[in-house]
């Protein structure tokens, strides 16, 4: 463009300066991190710096997936009230009707008063649970190493 303007350098566009500033800080963050750094190794991805968390632990049998899914997931943001730090969903590959939910907390208390809502509250009634097919079993966990 030799019309008079100047071409920008695309080190001066809104764009890269963005880009620059994200990197900035992720450098900042991962270089002022207070414990060791283990590539390949995360021991909690909720808490890199390896505190252990509390684990509540359920089993149960569902009718489908779809519908235990819609139901999980209406109770998000009561997870996210009790504390709940990070989820993990999983089944057997051998049986699309069982489902194993690990959900993690900071303490033993809000594992145990989550639990309590779940009883009460929602595996109470099959309007709130449509798509548990049996008794969950559950487990209060600590990590370990």
């Amino acid at each position: 463009m030799q019309d008079g303007t100047a071409q920008r350098s695309i080190r001066e566009t809104p764009l890269r300066k963005s880009v620059d500033a994200v990197v900035k800080f992720h450098t900042r963050q991962t270089t002022t991190h207070p414990g060791p750094q283990l590539v390949g190794i995360v021991r909690n991805p909720i808490d890199p710096y390896g505190r252990s968390m509390t684990r509540l632990h359920i089993e149960h049998p569902i009718t489908s997936y779809p519908t235990w899914r819609e139901a999980f997931d209406r109770f998000a943001d009561a997870r996210v009230g009790a504390g709940v730090l990070s989820t993990r969903l999983a089944r057997p590959i051998d049986d699309d009707h069982y489902m194993v939910i690990d959900l993690g907390f900071a303490t033993s208390a809000a594992a145990q008063s989550f639990l309590a809502f779940l009883v009460q509250h929602v595996w109470a009634t099959p309007a709130s649970s449509p798509g548990l097919a049996g008794t969950p079993r559950t487990m209060i966990l600590d990590e370990l190493d």
